[in-house]
């Protein structure tokens, strides 16, 4: 599930509830495929709409290749909330017209339109209107298709025709709609850092005064502080954002996933993270199921002998027998499927798969709850405004015998002991979805060095230095890792594992054989996975300027 990617430099529309799972289907046709939309979904040359400040291009004065010259963001929170976006780029270098001369507008057709009011390019002798000339094609992108996500959007790819060295593109245009899920809640987020030296950054709010709508500047790099000018007229608050002469902000690699390197601002009519709990919660209401598979399902379950039990059967039969596919059309995208749906289809996504957990644990008078957070960023949600925009990813919280256990039922190859299953959300910021909750909380597992581990055990012989030696080797890992090879054991051929054992070696000690076959050991109450081999490797001991060295490499250290 997921609520929002983040953050392009101009705009950012609300996503989805997905998460991150196993593939559904592989060798899945992911080309862009050209559409037909409603008549009203896209339309050219409206006029731009009165409550949108308009402003002058500032004139241009840099040699790079990419300048931009205005990057403008204006936000109307109302009964249909929309947001104006103009941007004008001047281009300095032939090599960035590929770059500039095609661009894009996602939206999702169930419940935005878009209003694309001009396309105007800029020469030196003066406007050319591009707007109804340039070429437009509606393409279905679906990058996520092959790890099962499904979300609907659309792509306005347009191509701008004539577009020369010296031009500046001037593009403007309005989306309009909301997710109905959010229940008219307001929530935005605007990028404010630019991958381009920009002469303007503005970005304006627009609310009623009496809607309480907060903001903030979210971001770690050291820089000025943004003091935004605020007035009130006929009713609506306006609050500008404006900096100007902002350098490019170059992305930097292997920096903390919890380090916000592009500042963005961000809008919420969300007042705490109690309220974002409560809407949450409504998400995951239903009546009790009485279907006969779901009754089917639950006797089989009952009939063990402990609660531990009953919930480690509940949470392999949605891990191993509800196959991860999420289809996050209109309300879909954060709202999860009803039970019964999903072990019909026998697919969901994280939220579908969670919900469904739930609903079987609640039968079984055992107290659980849905949990949000997001994947990829452990830490740094407590850095923005209490939102829903920031989580893309559902787990459940089981209480039992007075202790909290997270459990992903996205996962794969989880079985045995629940305080021994890996946790891959260890340490992550989450909002329980209860309605005592009232702050952000962590996931901290007691036991936590118990059930990591990565330990690989070498023994060399040799009859005589410089002659062929016998290498036993022994990978013993836990939790997450074990998982992980777990399911990679199960998914791949005896020759494959032969081949990839093998080759680990090879690549290690040029001329290694594997002797017969490998050893796999699967402890799987106590989540332990082992691989055990034995190699003949020619020259094992090699003579450097009198010393015999033998090579070690600690693959579970790099």
């Amino acid at each position: 599930m997921y609520l929002v990617r983040l953050v392009r430099a101009s705009v950012v529309l609300a996503g989805i509830m997905v998460c991150s799972g196993v593939s559904a289907q592989q060798n899945i046709d992911n080309q862009l495929k050209e559409i037909q939309l409603g008549a009203n979904s896209f339309t050219l040359a409206d006029p731009i709409p009165p409550w949108v400040e308009s402003t002058t291009i500032p004139d241009v004065n840099k040699p790079q290749p990419i300048v931009i010259r205005l990057a403008d963001t204006q936000y109307l929170v109302g009964q249909v909330p929309a947001v104006y976006v103009r941007r004008a780029t001047f281009i300095n270098d032939a090599a960035s017209l590929t770059a500039v001369g095609r661009f894009s507008i996602s939206f999702a057709p169930e419940y935005e339109h878009v209003q694309l009011h001009s396309i105007h390019i800029h020469r030196a002798d003066g406007l050319l209107d591009r707007t109804t000339a340039s070429n437009i094609r509606f393409l279905q992108r679906e990058q996520d298709l092959e790890q099962g996500v499904y979300s609907g959007r659309v792509t306005a790819s347009i191509l701008i025709s004539d577009l020369r060295v010296g031009d500046t593109l001037d593009v403007s245009y309005s989306i309009y709609g909301q997710n109905p899920v959010f229940s008219g809640k307001y929530t935005g987020i605007a990028g404010w850092d630019q991958s381009y030296p920009t002469l303007f950054r503005r970005v304006v709010l627009n609310h009623p005064v009496e809607r309480k709508v907060d903001w903030r500047m979210v971001g770690d790099r050291p820089s000025q502080p943004i003091v935004p000018k605020e007035t009130v007229r006929d009713g609506i608050r306006k609050i500008a954002f404006e900096e100007h002469f902002m350098p490019e902000t170059v992305s930097e690699a292997n920096v903390f996933s919890d380090f916000f390197a592009f500042r963005f601002l961000q809008f919420s009519e969300f007042s705490s993270w109690s309220e974002v709990a409560n809407w949450a919660s409504g998400l995951f209401q239903t009546q009790a199921s009485s279907s006969d598979e779901l009754q089917l399902v639950l006797r089989k379950i009952r009939a063990l002998s402990s609660d531990e039990e009953r919930v480690t059967a509940a949470l392999e039969f949605v891990q191993s027998e509800i196959r991860y596919f999420s289809v996050s059309l209109g309300e879909s995208s954060h709202r999860p499927a009803p039970p019964d749906v999903v072990l019909q289809r026998r697919y969901g996504d994280c939220k579908d798969k969670s919900f469904l957990l739930i609903s079987l644990l609640r039968e079984l008078g055992i107290q659980s709850k849905p949990v949000l957070l997001q994947i990829g960023r452990r830490t740094g949600l407590d850095k923005t405004l209490p939102s829903a925009q920031f989580f893309d990813h559902a787990i459940v919280q089981v209480t039992l015998n007075g202790k909290a256990l997270f459990l992903d039922p996205a996962r794969l190859g989880q079985h045995g002991h629940l305080d021994r299953m890996g946790q891959a959300h260890e340490g992550s910021q989450i909002l329980v979805v209860a309605p005592e909750t009232l702050e952000l909380s962590t996931i901290s597992t007691p036991n936590i060095m118990d059930i990591i581990g990565d330990e690989i055990q070498e023994r060399a012989t040799l009859s005589k230095l410089g002659d062929e030696g016998q290498l036993e080797t022994k990978r013993t890992v836990r939790g997450t890792t074990a998982e992980r090879l777990r399911v990679l054991l199960e998914q791949t051929s005896r020759d494959q594992v032969l081949k990839r054992i093998g080759d680990a070696m090879e690549r290690r000690y040029p001329g290694a054989k594997l002797v017969g076959e490998p050893e796999v050991h699967d402890d799987r109450a106590e989540n332990i996975f082992s691989i055990s081999a034995t190699y003949k490797v020619p020259k094992l001991a090699i003579e450097r300027d009198g010393t015999w060295v033998v090579y070690f490499l600690p693959e579970n250290m790099l």
